[in-house]
């Protein structure tokens, strides 16, 4: 996989907020690194998406189970298996220079 690719990011088993079992997935273009911003060490097989709000596409992965003592669903925190499918057809428009610009 590299930067620019088409990838799929899916869960075959999202627990949902009824006690089911589902299927969540979501597409996205990869941005592949090997310079993580900031210093961070991102493990190999770890991926970031943007979770920031309840309507995000990534959350189609995340469970759903509701803490009783916080009754919210638990965002953020997700399993999938990121697919591979194909070059995307922006990978020549788009920009994946490095985005680690904090001072050193």
């Amino acid at each position: 996989m590299e930067a620019g690719d088409l990838v799929e990011i899916r869960n075959d088993d999202v627990f949902n907020m009824y006690g089911e079992n589902n299927e969540g997935s979501f597409t996205a273009i990869a941005y592949v690194t090997e310079d993580p911003p900031q210093g961070q060490i991102v493990p190999e097989g770890t991926a970031f998406t943007y979770w920031l709000y309840p309507g995000q596409v990534a959350n189609d992965i995340a469970p759903a189970y509701l803490d009783p003592a916080n009754p919210n669903p638990s965002y953020k925190l997700a399993a999938g298996k990121v697919v591979r499918l194909g070059e995307s057809e922006l990978k020549e428009e788009m920009s994946f220079q490095a985005r680690n610009i904090a001072p050193e």
